[in-house]
């Protein structure tokens, strides 16, 4: 397997209890930003799933992390399935989405290798990981997606603009830390990708024009 950060740090009960609470906790002046931004996340990601093809109601959600992505498709209606390489990740999700019929799994799997067959899922999910991941890994994990699913997938990526490659370093020098988006994408180089495996963008929204990183993508093949 591959070593990348976001691989080791999420295995760590107090790292995944932090990301769930930043979601659930009631508003604060410390998780406002999470709150908004997730919020904006959704909503573009709902736009996404309305495109999605009506009949096509199985759907695989890669690195589920403590379960936002699983419940909303939940109850959206579809039977969904969530893998993430974190089991203390994974036991968050467990509580929040509960023994809910449409479940079908919640397992630790490695999105770099999928424990499943092709074509097994109408619709895979990713939101929340591809930011995080060195090119030469996205791209494999982007086979992987392909593999799986049967043409029809909604992605999240960390996008690189020039305005946004300045608001990050004023961000790390105002902040310093654990880098929030080490592997940014431009455009061109989203595009690269995405035609390199075989996929075609169908359409995209930003979760906040100019003040956050994040692009939902409706992604075929």
């Amino acid at each position: 397997m591959t070593s990348y950060e976001a691989r080791k740090f999420y295995q760590d009960t107090e790292a995944a209890e932090n990301y769930d609470a930043q979601f659930r906790r009631h508003l604060t002046i410390g998780n406002f930003r999470a709150k908004i931004f997730g919020w904006r996340e959704e909503r573009a990601f709902l736009h996404m799933l309305r495109q999605v093809h009506p009949k096509h109601k199985i759907a695989l959600d890669i690195a589920s992390g403590t379960g936002r992505y699983v419940e909303l498709l939940l109850r959206h209606g579809y039977r969904v399935g969530g893998i993430d390489i974190s089991k203390e990740m994974l036991s968050f999700a467990r509580q929040r989405v509960g023994k809910n019929p449409n479940l079908l799994f919640l397992k630790q799997a490695d999105a770099e290798k999928l424990p499943f067959a092709d074509s097994q899922f109408d619709l895979v999910t990713s939101i929340r990981l591809y930011h995080r991941i060195p090119p030469e890994v996205r791209i494999r994990m982007l086979y992987e997606v392909k593999r799986v699913g049967k043409g029809e997938a909604i992605l999240f990526f960390g996008m690189s603009t020039p305005w946004l490659q300045h608001r990050r370093w004023l961000r790390n020098k105002v902040i310093p830390g654990r880098l929030s988006d080490p592997y940014p994408v431009t455009e061109k180089e989203l595009a690269d990708e995405i035609r390199e495996v075989g996929m075609v963008i169908q359409d995209t929204e930003w979760v906040l024009p100019f003040l956050a990183d994040g692009l939902i993508a409706l992604v075929s093949w």
